[in-house]
């Protein structure tokens, strides 16, 4: 057979259909590359979708199916043993039956967690992933948005080694040369920053887009991993939304000590709260458990516009797979979430689980409590949706979340507060809405805000802190307080007591030692008292938490009864002249007013009852 010579017009011919396919971006059988579309940083306010803005989202931890069960079987938790005596796991397995999207409805939940991926391989999570695909399309059918569980570094090494080879590169060495465990024997971590694992990650994350997840959830992120190398997985995770072509919440399940790295995303979530209420038998310091310092720590990590959701893992009494809370504090708990603009997730996992899948009464019950309240939320969300603070008292923090504990103590005696932080842009304009600014230990802090902080006071506010706060800036020591003037101390004239100094217009409280709550709380209401909008003179376990809403002259003020019994006629006065006063609660016997008096410039009234929650709505003239 003769060598084929092409002529030049067949040449030419060949030439012109090559330059046509590429013009118009044919490539024979080859997919074409997807051009990621531009979406805003993860860290920005754009980011976010408009149903995941403040108080449109009611979220719910939704863990279940086969990988779920297993991994509870692995990880040795209650009730989820060999045999399955306690019928959890097959309860577990079969938690994505499209039925199970009725108790969703029921509880009034509009943003569930479905578990994704737990650290098994693609062969056996890709079961599930299928599952999934109908489940998400039936959720979306009913309005309800899905997130995709994602852990961060959790691998199941036996059946990884086996499925997957290559991963047993991926693994964590701790320098001793043995693996790092999550959980032993069975629960290994992997290298966040390995790329063999960062690709398998991004193929689970891609799936999960591609089957209609509209937000992930990661969970085990552990300060170890490094924030840098946290940022690098978030990035992995938010560039496979970007090819998907559609805003995504990414929220990390961070607990104390890394609360703050969910500056990092678009979304802050933590299961680290606890049942809160209100237990007389207990020692006087353990009597009120509020969640109300941590909540308005995560609103100030937020900023206002990432939205919040909080895990109530802690129980009393029990623990949560064995002690799923009772109608009552459940609607407690979604209603002290609810007060300071986050949202209660439910975990329903073990016992909880279980009953409902089995169709028992008493669970089902706890369901319809929660969509009692939820509906409530949903009816009246004008007064949950971009409240703004209306507290005259900010908290200055770093970033290490020890001032948790002591926020708590504040709130629990119904300090009025928001929480700013040293790495937030604050120049003295933002700084000069409060009255008074506390630095708890608050350190590193760079000169601009210093300046800022030396500006607030020169203008007349009170500025108050507590030993070294301000003495580091920019990872170094300083040689004296960048705040040494307006606190009137330095390193070399350290006071034995408080002292007082006035500066300029304003004061400098500097604390040697760190007062004792009750103390801090008495004193920081004693200097904010004249810019007060509310005052509410209660003993007992009642909290509250004002806001404005969008309009500047609406305000609204959250009432929660630790106790949850029924207190009545509760006086509550307000700075300047009220109007349009409305009561309004899920409990028993819906809108309420009241009468209101007049006089020396605050307008007073009494709430006639509140058993869990109330919410109080006026219009300042």
């Amino acid at each position: 057979m003769g060598r084929f010579v092409p002529s030049w017009p067949k040449i030419c011919f060949y030439l012109f259909v090559v330059a046509l396919c590429a013009a118009s971006g044919w490539q024979g059988d080859v997919e074409p590359t997807q051009q990621p579309t531009v979406l805003p940083p993860l860290n920005s306010p754009d980011s976010v979708p408009s149903w995941a803005r403040p108080g449109a989202y009611r979220s719910a931890r939704w863990d279940g199916g086969p990988i779920e069960a297993e991994k509870g079987r692995l990880s040795g938790w209650p009730g989820y043993a060999d045999g399955d005596s306690t019928g959890i796991l097959a309860a577990t397995r079969d938690w994505y039956n499209p039925k199970t999207v009725e108790f969703l409805k029921i509880a009034g939940i509009n943003w569930a967690w479905v578990t994704w991926s737990v650290g098994f391989s693609r062969q056996t999570e890709g079961k599930q992933w299928e599952q999934l695909r109908r489940y998400i399309s039936e959720c979306h059918k009913n309005g309800i948005r899905v997130a995709a569980y994602v852990s961060i570094a959790n691998m199941f090494w036996s059946e990884m080694f086996e499925n997957a080879p290559q991963s047993k590169a991926w693994v964590d060495i701790l320098p001793n040369g043995s693996p790092r465990y999550y959980s032993f024997p069975h629960r290994y971590m992997a290298r966040i920053d390995h790329p063999g694992w960062l690709e398998y990650a991004r193929a689970r994350v891609r799936a999960a887009s591609d089957a209609g997840a509209d937000s992930f959830w990661i969970d085990n992120t552990f300060g170890y991993h490094d924030s840098e190398k946290v940022r690098l997985f978030l990035s992995a995770v938010y560039g496979e939304a970007a090819a998907a072509g559609r805003k995504v919440v990414v929220m990390s399940n961070y607990n104390r000590g890394i609360y703050t790295w969910a500056r990092y995303q678009n979304g802050v979530t933590t299961e680290d709260a606890q049942e809160p209420g209100f237990y007389p038998k207990e020692p006087a310091e353990k009597r009120l458990v509020t969640n109300a310092g941590l909540l308005r720590y995560l609103r100030g990590i937020s900023e206002g516009w990432r939205p919040v959701s909080v895990e109530y893992g802690g129980r009393h009494y029990g623990e949560r797979f064995t002690t799923p809370m009772e109608p009552e504090k459940w609607q407690f708990s979604l209603a002290e979430c609810a007060s300071f603009q986050a949202s209660l997730e439910p975990f329903f996992e073990g016992v909880f689980l279980r009953d409902l899948y089995r169709g028992d009464p008493k669970a089902l019950e706890k369901l319809k409590a929660m969509g009692r309240y939820n509906a409530f939320f949903e009816r009246h969300k004008q007064h949950y949706e971009w409240q703004r603070s209306a507290a005259p008292i900010a908290v200055l923090s770093d970033t290490t979340d020890r001032a948790v504990p002591l926020l708590n103590q504040l709130a629990a005696r119904n300090v009025q507060f928001d929480v700013l932080f040293n790495y937030q842009d604050l120049p003295a304009r933002r700084l000069s809405e409060y009255r008074v600014i506390l630095l708890p230990h608050t350190n590193p802090m760079s000169n601009g805000l210093c300046s800022a902080l030396l500006d607030f006071v020169k203008l007349g506010g009170t500025l108050a802190a507590i030993q070294d706060a301000s003495l580091f800036g920019d990872g170094e020591p300083r040689a004296d307080f960048c705040l040494a003037e307006p606190l009137g101390v330095s390193v070399r004239r350290l006071p034995q007591s408080k002292t007082v100094t006035q500066f300029d217009r304003g004061l400098g409280i500097y604390y040697p030692l760190a007062p004792s709550a009750a103390r801090l709380a008495d004193e920081l209401k004693h200097l904010a008292r004249q810019d007060e909008s509310v005052r509410i003179e209660i003993d007992g376990p009642v909290l509250y938490n004002v806001v404005r809403s969008n309009d500047s002259a609406r305000r609204v003020i959250h009432l929660l009864n630790y106790s949850q019994n029924l207190m009545t006629n509760i006086p509550v006065c307000v700075g300047g002249q009220a109007a349009s006063l409305r009561i309004l609660s899920p409990d028993a016997g819906g809108e309420k007013t009241a009468p209101t008096t007049f006089k020396n410039g605050e307008t007073c009234f009494q709430v006639p009852d509140l058993l869990t929650y109330s919410l109080v709505t006026f219009d300042l003239k």
